[in-house]
């Protein structure tokens, strides 16, 4: 599955479309990411190209930055796609932006390599049932509509 990374604010901050805005519209705001996460890489990347003098500072996670997004309208982050709807499942004072932040990466899974999972999954999770309507009802049925008109 695709993990979408986005851009989000509290509720009451200006609305952007374009990371370009971010010097204006997001003036006095700081970037907070996950240390050491490829947001870190992605959040340099949007400051090298839109914004050279945006204070970036670092959590250890994602939970600690919902919890000061939504204390504080001075920051700005990208997190995951899901972290954003379990925040709107709560009802957390949280605004996503609509803007393209970077390519999408995808999600992965581990396994002990004496698994005998490995042939079953390869067999059902193949391309082909990624394209079907049973795997987007599924996507639907627990990350929504909007998630699912997300993926590429």
């Amino acid at each position: 599955m695709s993990n979408l990374v986005v851009l989000l604010t509290h509720k009451n901050a200006p609305s952007i479309s374009s990371l370009s805005q971010i010097p204006t519209s997001l003036n006095g705001y700081t970037a907070k990411v996950l240390g050491g996460s490829t947001h870190s890489k992605i959040m340099e990347e949007i400051k090298e190209e839109n914004a050279p003098n945006l204070k970036i500072t670092y959590a250890n996670s994602g939970i600690d930055i919902m919890k000061e997004l939504t204390e504080s309208s001075k920051i700005f982050t990208i997190l995951d796609f899901t972290e954003f709807i379990n925040a709107s499942r709560k009802q957390l004072p949280v605004k996503r932006h609509n803007v393209n932040v970077g390519s999408s990466e995808e999600l992965g899974f581990i396994m002990n390599k004496q698994s005998d999972w490995d042939k079953p999954w390869n067999e059902f999770l193949t391309i082909e049932y990624r394209k079907s309507v049973r795997y987007r009802k599924i996507i639907v049925d627990n990350l929504g509509a909007n998630f699912l008109s997300m993926l590429k």
